[in-house]
Formats: C-alpha cells, structure tokens, sequence
C-alpha cells in the first residue's frame, strides 16, 4: 500500500470513528439521558442504576473506537504526502488531539460525577439521596458530558474540512 493509500485509509477511519462518536455523544445528551430523567415512576436507586448501566456499556463499546479514530488522524497526518503542506497535515494533527483530548476531558470534567453517582449504590436504601439529589447530579453529569461532544465535534469537523480542502 502506498503512503498516500494509507494516509487515505486512515484519514477515513478518523473521519467516520469521530462522526460515529459524535453521534453517539449526541444521542446520550439528547435521547438517553433525558430518558433517564422524565421516568416518574422508578426510584432514585433505578435512576442511578440505570445511568451506571448506559456509561459502563458506552464507555466499553466507544473507548476503542475513540482511540483508533485519534491514531487514525495521526497515522494520516503523518503519511500525508509533503506537497499536501503543512496546513493538511496540521489539521489532521488537530483532529487527532482533539478526539484524544476526550480522554484528560473526562478525567477532568466528568469522572468526579461519574463517581458520585457510583458511590450513591453503596449507601443503604435509607441513606440514598432523595430524587431531586439524583437528578441533580444526573444534570450536572449532563453538562459535563458535553465536553466530550465538543472535542468529537472538533475533530469531525477537522476531518472533514481536511477532505474537503
């Protein structure tokens, strides 16, 4: 296979690990966690158990796919062909950070809540917080977990622009 074969392949498997990690980001923020929320008939304990099961599953099946769409910007970036310039190499550079910049993102932003509501299943059924405890918490999850749209985004966005120019 050719350098500017592979660089094509791998600029594809970035391209489309990122969009399908950002799709994937998206229909938790707009389709699973709001699920999550509305239910009025489960219980604070279910809520949270249901929000440990959506994160364990995601993280399982979109972690190997987060991380081999940032290598593939970086296997790109540098098969690019040198008259590509430097601009084309650059921005599948940036694509690659910024799909592996979900990883700091999520330690920095988001696992202190992933935690908290982790821990909420170790309390005894009379020590669990009350429902608007655990929605709260939920929410703030939420709003945390769009760091990591963002970085998906960006680096959709960039392999996109680098096919494109």
């Amino acid at each position: 296979m050719t350098a500017r074969a592979t660089e094509c392949v791998c600029r594809g498997f970035g391209i489309v690990g990122s969009g399908v990690f950002l799709g994937m980001t998206l229909s938790v923020s707009s389709v699973t966690l709001p699920m999550i929320l509305r239910q009025r008939t489960i219980k604070p304990r279910e809520r949270v158990e249901l929000f440990k099961d959506m994160y364990e599953l995601t993280v399982a099946r979109w972690l190997p796919i987060g991380v081999l769409a940032s290598l593939s910007y970086f296997a790109a970036a540098y098969f690019a062909p040198a008259h590509s310039g430097r601009h084309a190499k650059s921005v599948l550079f940036a694509a690659g950070a910024a799909m592996i910049s979900i990883a700091p993102c999520t330690l920095l932003f988001v696992m202190e809540h992933v935690t908290k509501l982790k821990g909420y299943l170790k309390l005894a059924d009379s020590a669990f917080p009350s429902n608007e405890e655990v929605l709260t918490a939920l929410r703030r999850w939420g709003r945390m977990h769009v760091t990591r749209t963002v970085c998906a985004g960006a680096a959709f966005a960039l392999g996109l622009y680098n096919l494109m120019s």
